[in-house]
């Protein structure tokens, strides 16, 4: 993933490891998409994750 998005110059916001993904709430009753919670926790690391790279620029 990091070779196609470096390629591509994309911003990677990885999920898989985040400690709040092994709580139930961030899910919706499907298991499978976030629910309100899981959005809000994707948008706060997307958040940051593009404030690394704008002070980094």
């Amino acid at each position: 993933m990091s070779a196609v998005s470096a390629r591509h110059g994309a911003l990677v916001v990885d999920m898989w490891s985040h400690p709040a993904c092994a709580d139930i709430s961030t899910y919706s009753s499907d298991m499978i998409h976030a629910s309100m919670r899981g959005h809000t926790l994707l948008a706060a690391e997307t958040i940051r994750r593009l404030g690394r790279q704008l002070a980094s620029a």
